[in-house]
């Protein structure tokens, strides 16, 4: 997850990022992947 927000962060808005959760994530069968927001980035 944190490499897609470093990703995002260089991309800005030109691009969507989005995270595909593993499968051995237990949240991966109610939400299967999540976009990177550039509102959710911490600096």
């Amino acid at each position: 997850m944190q490499l897609s927000a470093w990703l995002k962060e260089e991309v800005g808005t030109s691009y969507r990022v989005i995270y595909m959760k593993p499968h051995e994530d237990p949240e991966h069968a109610i939400d299967r992947c999540t976009e990177i927001a550039a509102t959710t980035l911490q600096r």
